[in-house]
């Protein structure tokens, strides 16, 4: 094997890994967020979980892609461990599809379809031709690839190296320990079995006993992805992940077993094909397939185990982390962006209760100072800077133009809520002020906290119901539909501003009492910016 076989080799394998993820984009692109509730909506029972992870699998061209995102769905409290079990399971068995279409013979249409899939790429505008373009892109050239591949293995046909160790893998543990690395390095099953079968094609394989283990391997290894993905994430989805390890590890020892025990599984399989290629897909099909139905209805045992073996969280204060957001998802845009909705919904939430907790003059005043003024301040910084950050992300990625819109809303909005947090901030720092002796004496005090209580009972319901009215807004979505938010908004806007110009005599004309109406003006401003972004049509 020369140094120009190498290159074609690691040329070959370049494209083939580019065109399954071109097609994984663009079928992931096409199917938009229908993904995500088709999973949360219809997993409540483990078989439709499973027959759906296998679905959604088949669709995204990975059974990684789909653990990943329910890892994403668990760490959101957006879907429960036993939910999420069944989909794990059937997203092994959803990969089998992809290895009969690699048995496919269409090589000499594959420059076609290339042709047409960058013209409908480059050329077409509209989005639904520009994404099916996407994925006859990346469908020829994964079939290029593959082509390369098998024409530069050609050469380990004579190579003893190949022989002796295709001799060895016959062998369980040096089998599966190869598929393991295969799939631990490539991060991909379905890439693994395309190579395999390009070596069947190549001659280097000439015997279903040489690479069965090795297939065995392939499922073992794609555990590798889940567990660094889950590295991030709460226990539950820690929990997830060592449901899909001993999946995996558990079905590859039954099989594994089956095969070496005198039973004539090897035999059988062949005798379904004389095509070695075509024994190698019917025993990734009846592997995956049967491990699903084997270890399905035991699954409850199994998260058993894995609660065991991840022992959950104990109640412990609030820490400052995301809750729906999940930056493993960012390549599933469409989902990202409704995570990204609630997780502005939930520092709305913050916000809200902390202008409530500043705007009582009878408790702020006499609280101790502290790091952090209001109760929720820390984490509402830290939730406006990640958000902000997960916005910024998912603009580098293609997005369709109603969740482009939707992002663009998303910055505005958590931006608005940063500046509302302050000026509440603010209101709390000028009350309690009021209670330093050096500020008021005694004999001033009764009238000032008679002049505030006023004010503060007139002005700030009125702010709190702005605040109120938005949030239910946002939270419902009414957006999506016909309703006047800002004319409402600017009605209470309007009340504001009378009752401030009025009530402004009865503070002290200096600079601290100013602060107040100011800050309170200033919320009612944003509020009414929020309003306005919130009903923003294209």
């Amino acid at each position: 094997m020369t140094i120009y076989d190498i290159f074609f080799l690691l040329g070959g394998l370049g494209l083939f890994l580019y065109g399954m993820s071109l097609m994984s984009e663009g079928l992931s692109l096409v199917a938009g967020s229908k993904l995500k509730n088709i999973l949360r909506r219809l997993t409540r029972n483990k078989w439709f979980g499973a027959f759906f992870g296998f679905i959604i699998t088949a669709i995204i061209q990975s059974s990684t892609a789909t653990t990943v995102m329910v890892l994403g769905f668990i760490d959101s409290s957006l879907m429960s461990l036993s939910q999420a079990a069944g989909v794990i399971m059937g997203a092994n068995a959803g990969t089998t599809l992809t290895g009969i279409l690699f048995t496919f013979n269409i090589q000499d249409i594959v420059p076609f379809v290339i042709f047409i899939g960058t013209i409908t790429t480059l050329f077409v505008k509209r989005k639904t031709f520009n994404h099916m373009g996407l994925i006859l892109l990346g469908f020829g050239l994964l079939f290029l690839g593959l082509n390369l591949m098998s024409s530069s293995m050609v050469p380990l046909r004579e190579s003893a190296f190949m022989a002796d160790l295709f001799v060895h893998t016959q062998m369980p543990l040096i089998g599966l320990v190869v598929g393991f690395i295969v799939t631990a390095l490539i991060q991909s099953s379905t890439a693994s079995v395309g190579i395999l079968l390009t070596m069947v094609a190549a001659g280097v394989v000439v015997d279903l006993q040489q690479a069965i283990f090795i297939l065995y391997g392939f499922n073992v290894g794609t555990v590798v992805t889940t567990l660094v993905a889950s590295i991030r994430g709460n226990k539950t989805a820690q929990q997830a992940a060592m449901v899909h390890v001993l999946f995996n590890v558990v079905g590859a020892l039954i099989f594994t077993i089956f095969t070496v025990l005198p039973l004539g599984f090897v035999s059988f399989i062949q005798s379904t094909s004389e095509n070695i290629a075509l024994q190698l897909v019917y025993a990734h099909i009846v592997f995956n397939v049967a491990t699903l139905f084997i270890l399905l209805p035991v699954s409850k045992y199994i998260i058993q185990l894995s609660e065991k073996m991840i022992k959950a969280d104990s109640e412990e204060a609030p820490q400052l982390k995301l809750k729906f957001i999940d930056r493993r998802l960012i390549y599933s845009p469409e989902i990202e962006v409704e995570h990204i909705i609630k997780e502005i919904q939930r520092a709305f939430e913050l916000v809200h209760d902390d202008f409530k907790e500043a705007t009582n003059y009878k408790t702020i005043g006499k609280k101790r100072q502290e790091v952090h003024l209001l109760s929720n301040e820390a984490l509402i910084d830290y939730l406006v800077k990640e958000i902000n950050r997960t916005l910024t992300n998912i603009n580098t990625v293609k997005l369709k133009e109603e969740f482009a819109i939707t992002v663009g809303i998303c910055y505005k909005v958590i931006n608005y809520l940063r500046q509302i947090e302050e000026q509440s901030k603010d209101i709390a720092l000028t009350l309690q002020r009021y209670e330093q002796p050096e500020i008021i004496n005694d004999s001033e005090r009764e009238e000032v906290e008679l002049a505030i209580h006023l004010v503060m009972e007139a002005i700030v319901p009125l702010v709190d119901r702005m605040l109120l009215q938005i949030y239910e807004f946002l939270k419902e979505k009414l957006y999506q539909e016909d309703k006047k938010l800002v004319q409402d908004i600017e009605r209470l806007d309007q009340e504001i501003l009378n009752l401030t110009q009025i009530n402004r005599d009865l503070l002290r004309a200096d600079f601290e009492d100013i602060r107040i109406f100011n800050s309170l003006r200033r919320i009612s401003a944003d509020a009414v910016s929020i309003a306005v972004t919130l009903e923003y049509k294209e």
